[in-house]
C-alpha cells in the first residue's frame, strides 16, 4: 500500500489588523499565492525553513553530545525572596523565614500565595536545618546575586537542579544555552562560573547549563553557612579529584584530527567563584577626618604648607594607641601600626562607599598605578580610619570636603596622633580633586614625603589602537602537543561568537542545541582557543581589559536608579576635567588618531577603533554614565540587553561604589565582545 502524504501550503501576511481584514475580504483560498512546503524530519516545520546547509552542519558535534551532563538552571518560584543583592540581605531573609510567622513573611517580602512547588512551610523546614551554603548565582548576564543553596527540591528553592548544580559550587565553568529560542536573534550563548538561574540568558526560554567538570558526590556541597566560596582542594586529595564532563569519543576525534594529546588535567588556571557584589547604599561623605598638610584652592592649586597640629586633648581616645610617638617614618613597620578591630566593619562599609572625589583619587592610585606604590583605602590606624595610606612611604592622604569645616580640633588631634606614629599626613581639598586632578597628582609626584626609591615592577602593558591584547597564561596552550578541557570550551565559545557561523546556520541554531564544526587544523584551533579564552575572561569580568573603562560617571548625587535611558551624542565626549576613570589610562606608545593629541586617552582610542556612536546613560534626571558606546547599550546576549537590563533591575535602588565600577565593566565587556566577534569572523569556520 502506497502512502500519499498531504500537500502543505504556507502564506505569510504582515500588517495592521485592518489591512489583514481587507486582504481576506478581497482574496479567497484559490486566489492566494501559496508557497508549498516540504517538511523535513525530524522537525517537520509548518513554516518555510532554509536547510540548504544541513549536510555541512550535521558534520559537526552537538554540544549536548560532547558534554555528558546538562540541566535546566535553578527555578526558585520566589526570586525576589531567594535572590538578594548582597550577603547581609540573604542572611536577613534566612532568619526572617525561620523566625517570623508565615503572614509576616508574606507581607514583608510581598510574596504571592503558596503554590504547588513552593510554600513558606517548605522554605521554613529547609532553612531550619542550617546546613546550606551562602553562595553566588548567575541571575542574568553580568548580574550576580546572593542566595542560599541547600540542594533540596521544594525547599527554599523549588527546583535547585541537584545534583548537577552541586558541581558549580566548586571551581567550574559552565556554557549556557537556550535550546529552542523564541527570540529571532541568534545570541543564546553565555558563560558562568557559579550557580545558574533558569532565566540566565532569556526571560522566555529556560537556560541550560553545561559544567566543564564533575566533582565527587561527597564533595558537592559544604555545610558551612558563612562560606561564600568553596575551599580549594589540597594537592593529592583524592576525594576532591574532578573529571571532565566530556564525551571522550568526541574528544578523541578532535585529538586525532589535530594531532594533539588530550590531558584531563585536574585544576587548570581559570577563574573560580568571584567575590560577592552588593548593592543598596548611596555614596555618603566619609566620616573620616584627617590632617597634616593642606592643599587649598579649588580652580588652582595653592601652595602646599604643613600645618601645625595641636597636641591631643586629655582623654582623647587616640591616647590609647600613643605608644609609638616619635617613630621615624623610615623605620616604621607597616604591620606594627596600632589597630582597633572594632572598626573593621565600619572600614568595610566605607570601602564600599565613597564620595566622588574619593572615587576619582582611588582610581588614580589603585593597583600600584602611582609610582608603583601600594595604597590602602579606608585604613584603620589606632582608633581612626584614614582615607588613603601609602604603605611604601608611610603617608596618609585625606580628601577633605565640607564635612571638615567645623572639625578643626578633631582634625588637629588626629593629625597629632598620626604624626606621633611617624606618619606624614597630607590634606587635599575635594574640590581640587574634582576640578584639577592632574595638578593634584603632579603635586604628589613631587612631594618630598612620597619621594622614595621607585618600586620595581613588571612593565605595564598598554594596548595600541589596532593591537590585540596579549593572551593571559590561561589562554596559552599548556604544553606543546597537548590540549586540556578549558581549550575545548574556549574553542566552542569562539565558534559560537562567529557572526558568519550564526548567520549561516541560524535556522538550525533556533531549534536545537548548536552543532560545532570539528577544528580544521591545529593553527586555526589554537587561534580560536585564544580568542574564545579572551571572550570567556571578559564575560566573567576576569580580564584586565574590563577595568580599562571607556565611560565616566561625572556627576555626584544620590545614585538612585529611577528611569534609565540613553541619549545619543554624535562624537565621543572628551574626558571631563578631573575624571579619573579616563585620566588613568593614557596611551604613551600608540600612534595618535587623526585629530587626537599625541598623549591620547585609551577610552577615546578604543571607541574610535569601534567607530562608535556614543551617548549618555542616565540613571536618573541628573546622574549619568558618559561616553557609552551605542553598540554596548543595544548589545544582546540571549533575550537581554545587559546594559539596559542591569539598570532596570535596580530601579528604586541606590548604586554603591562597586556597582558603578561594575556597570562600567559591563560596558567595556560588551564593547570588547563586539570587537572580538569581528576578529573571530576573520577565520573560516566550516
Amino acid at each position: 500500500m502506497t502512502i500519499k502524504y498531504a500537500e502543505i501550503f504556507h502564506f505569510d501576511l504582515y500588517g495592521k489588523r485592518e489591512t489583514k481584514y481587507d486582504f481576506l475580504n478581497e482574496q479567497s483560498i484559490n486566489s492566494i499565492e501559496w508557497n508549498e512546503l516540504s517538511p523535513v524530519e525530524p522537525y517537520n516545520f509548518f513554516v518555510p525553513k532554509d536547510f540548504d546547509n544541513a549536510n555541512e552542519y550535521e558534520n559537526g558535534f552537538k554540544v549536548d553530545d560532547i558534554y555528558l551532563h546538562n540541566n535546566t538552571g535553578i527555578q526558585t518560584k520566589r526570586d525576589g525572596l531567594v535572590y538578594q543583592f548582597n550577603t547581609n540581605a540573604i542572611k536577613t531573609v534566612i532568619e526572617d523565614v525561620i523566625e517570623l510567622p508565615n503572614q509576616a513573611i508574606q507581607r514583608k517580602y510581598n510574596l504571592p500565595e503558596d503554590g504547588r512547588d513552593w510554600t513558606i512551610d517548605f522554605a521554613k523546614k529547609d532553612l531550619a536545618k542550617r546546613d546550606g551554603k551562602i553562595t553566588e548565582i548567575s541571575y542574568h548576564p553580568f548580574d550576580t546575586r546572593m542566595t542560599y543553596f541547600t540542594g533540596r527540591s521544594k525547599g527554599f528553592m523549588a527546583y535547585p537542579r541537584s545534583p548537577l548544580s552541586n558541581h558549580c559550587l566548586h571551581k567550574n565553568i559552565s556554557l549556557l544555552f537556550v535550546r529552542n529560542s523564541r527570540n529571532d536573534k541568534i545570541t543564546n550563548f553565555f558563560i558562568a562560573n557559579k550557580l545558574v538561574d533558569k532565566d540566565g540568558i532569556s526571560p522566555l526560554d529556560n537556560c541550560k547549563f553545561f559544567p566543564l567538570y564533575l566533582y565527587p558526590e561527597s564533595s558537592g556541597q559544604q555545610s558551612n553557612e558563612q562560606a561564600t566560596t568553596p575551599t580549594p582542594p589540597e594537592e593529592g586529595n583524592k576525594t576532591m579529584d574532578r573529571i571532565p564532563n566530556l564525551n571522550m569519543e568526541i574528544v578523541n576525534k578532535i585529538s586525532e584530527k589535530l594531532g594533539l594529546k588530550f590531558i584531563p588535567e585536574k585544576f587548570p588556571s581559570f577563574g573560580g567563584v568571584s567575590e560577592g557584589r552588593g548593592g543598596g547604599c548611596s555614596f555618603p561623605a566619609s566620616e573620616v577626618q584627617g590632617g597634616g598638610y593642606s592643599l587649598k584652592g579649588s580652580s588652582e592649586l595653592s601652595e602646599l604648607k604643613p600645618t601645625t597640629p595641636a597636641p591631643p586633648e586629655e582623654g582623647n581616645k587616640s591616647e590609647e594607641f600613643s605608644g609609638k610617638n616619635n617613630v621615624s617614618r623610615n623605620t616604621l613597620n607597616y604591620m606594627n601600626l596600632p589597630y582597633n578591630p572594632k572598626l573593621k566593619e565600619r572600614a568595610r562599609e566605607l570601602r564600599k562607599s565613597g564620595n566622588l572625589s574619593e572615587v576619582l583619587f582611588w582610581n588614580q592610585v589603585k593597583n600600584k598605578q602611582f609610582k608603583g606604590y601600594d595604597f590602602d583605602r579606608q585604613k584603620i590606624i589606632g582608633n581612626y580610619i584614614v582615607d588613603f595610606y601609602c604603605t611604601n612611604c608611610n603617608v596618609v592622604i585625606e580628601i577633605d570636603g565640607s564635612s571638615h569645616d567645623d572639625k578643626e580640633e578633631y582634625d588637629a588631634s588626629r593629625d597629632a596622633f598620626l604624626e606621633g606614629l611617624g606618619l606624614c599626613v597630607i590634606h587635599i581639598y575635594d574640590s581640587d580633586v574634582k576640578n584639577n586632578l592632574s595638578g593634584v597628582m603632579d603635586m604628589l609626584s613631587n612631594h618630598p614625603a612620597l619621594m622614595v626609591a621607585e618600586i620595581e615592577q613588571p612593565p605595564r602593558y598598554e594596548r595600541a589602537v589596532n593591537e590585540q591584547p596579549p593572551p593571559r597564561p590561561s589562554d596559552t596552550p599548556p604544553m606543546e602537543g597537548n590540549f586540556v578541557p578549558i581549550d575545548i570550551l574556549d574553542y566552542i565559545y569562539a565558534v559560537l561568537h562567529s557572526p558568519t557561523y550564526r548567520e549561516k546556520y541560524k535556522e538550525f541554531l533556533k531549534i536545537d542545541f548548536p552543532r560545532v564544526p570539528y577544528p580544521k587544523d591545529k593553527e586555526t584551533f589554537w587561534k580560536l582557543v585564544i580568542l574564545g579564552g579572551q571572550l570567556r575572561q571578559i564575560h566573567l569580568l576576569e580580564s584586565p581589559l574590563v577595568e580599562e573603562y571607556v565611560t565616566q560617571y561625572p556627576v555626584d548625587g544620590n545614585n538612585e536608579v529611577t528611569k534609565p535611558r540613553f541619549e545619543k551624542a554624535t562624537t565621543p565626549a572628551p574626558p571631563e576635567e578631573g575624571n579619573k576613570t579616563m585620566e588613568n589610562m593614557q596611551l604613551t606608545n600608540s600612534p595618535p588618531l587623526e585629530g587626537c593629541p599625541k598623549d591620547g586617552v585609551v577610552a577615546v582610542h578604543i571607541l574610535s577603533q569601534h567607530n562608535a556612536v556614543v551617548g549618555k546613560v542616565f540613571i536618573n534626571e541628573s546622574q549619568y554614565f558618559a561616553n557609552v558606546p551605542e553598540v554596548a547599550w543595544n548589545f544582546y546576549i540571549g533575550g537581554y540587553q545587559p546594559a539596559q537590563k542591569w539598570l532596570k533591575d535596580r530601579k528604586g535602588r541606590k548604586l554603591e561604589f562597586d556597582d558603578i565600577l561594575h556597570y562600567q565593566k559591563i560596558i567595556v565587556a560588551l564593547t570588547e565582545t563586539n570587537r572580538l566577534m569581528k576578529e573571530i569572523d576573520n577565520f573560516e569556520i566550516e
